[in-house]
This record gives structure tokens, C-alpha cells and sequence, in this order.
């Protein structure tokens, strides 16, 4: 989970980036990759809001 965003979405990271991904039925969708070291409200904005969410 993505305590930043209060929405399921998932997150790995790999090496200094954060992938942040859903699971949908048998897809992974990846929604952002962002380096660790941002601000992720800040880099993202709004860009997922609540309808977004599975």
C-alpha cells in the first residue's frame, strides 16, 4: 500500500525509484515510477484521485 495516497495501490522499490502499481483481475498496471527522493504528493499532485481507485 501507498500510506501517502489512502488508496490500494502498491508500491515497490527498486533501487532509488518507487513503482507505484494496481492489480487488476490478471494485469499489473503501473500508474508511476518516481525517484524516492521526491516528495510523491508533490510529483504526483491529484493525479489519482479517489474514482481512480479500483
Amino acid at each position: 500500500m501507498v500510506p501517502e495516497l489512502g488508496l490500494p495501490y502498491r508500491e515497490r522499490l527498486v533501487g532509488r525509484y518507487r513503482i507505484i502499481y494496481r492489480v487488476q483481475d490478471d494485469q499489473v498496471i503501473v500508474l508511476a515510477v518516481e525517484h524516492s527522493a521526491r516528495d510523491l504528493l508533490g510529483a504526483i499532485g491529484n493525479r489519482f484521485q479517489e474514482e481512480d481507485a479500483p
